[in-house]
């Protein structure tokens, strides 16, 4: 140990210069002078040996600030990369409404031509305007169907992921249209001759969630159908006899459902047909 050499060199430099002095020094007082230096040497030892401990305390201290700095920064990334996601993901959706809504902006913008037009050819009283429907993909007319009816079959080809609270379902593929003014861009039916009208809506739902949808007129519920947690696939069907006035429009929309429910395509229909 260091103290021990240090007191030798300590010892061996007072005999020295207690030789070579011219004065004589008492040996009472050389071991005092001794004792004291090994006090003083012990006090230094004992403020190092206090000194290391304080430095271990402090960089164990340190470490384990590192760690919980490390943990906390992974969790900051991970939450970091979930909000991306999750913008990502809302910004798709919010993508694909305005290019929906583009698309029923020039569809209405057609169809308004298309009237102003025919009120020019020929003055009608106003409960006899119609809209001509706008021709669609796979429009069907059915043999000996008389010349007033309504009629039409539209279904989701699209898988709806996750969708928000009042969210449409855009039927985007029109199977079967009778003088009915849907569209496959919004989802929306427009009512161009009074009378009550019949809705069905069908909607398919995968795994344990569940959804609450809705069909509305001019934004007001008028129907609703409810289904999930089954465990299975699973599909149901809701129908409403709706009287509706020209120019009401007619949707279906999510009204709640369980987190991550996505509603699948194909089976998830609207059809819809106006009373003689």
């Amino acid at each position: 140990m260091w103290t021990s050499r240090a007191l030798t060199f300590i010892t061996i430099g007072v005999v020295f210069s207690v030789a070579t002095s011219e004065v004589e020094q008492a040996p009472l007082d050389l071991l005092h002078t001794v004792n004291d230096l090994v006090t003083y040497v012990r006090d230094m030892e004992n403020k190092l040996d206090d000194d290391l401990l304080d430095i271990t305390h402090r960089v164990e201290e340190l470490e384990n600030l590192r760690e919980m700095d490390a943990h906390n920064f992974s969790e900051s990334i991970l939450k970091l990369k979930n909000l991306h996601e999750i913008d990502e993901q809302s910004v798709r959706q919010l993508t694909s409404e305005i290019t929906s809504v583009i698309a029923e902006n020039k569809h209405l913008n057609a169809d308004l031509n298309d009237w102003k037009h025919s009120l020019s050819e020929k003055p009608r009283s106003p409960d006899k305007l119609r809209i001509p429907p706008r021709s669609v993909s796979h429009e069907m007319t059915r043999s000996g169907s008389s010349p007033g009816t309504i009629a039409f079959y539209a279904i989701l080809t699209r898988q709806l992921m996750d969708p928000g609270v009042h969210q449409k379902i855009i039927f985007d593929k029109i199977v079967t249209n009778v003088n009915a003014q849907i569209s496959p861009y919004s989802g929306v039916f427009t009512c161009m001759q009074s009378g009550v009208h019949v809705f069905s809506w069908q909607t398919l739902l995968t795994d344990t969630h569940y959804v609450v949808t809705e069909l509305v007129r001019n934004g007001a519920n008028v129907g609703s159908e409810e289904i999930g947690n089954s465990g299975t696939p699973v599909s149901g069907s809701s129908t409403a006899v709706v009287d509706l006035s020209a120019m009401d429009e007619v949707w279906v929309r999510v009204a709640a459902h369980s987190v991550g429910a996505d509603i699948q395509p194909h089976l998830t229909t609207l059809s819809g047909f106006r009373l003689p």
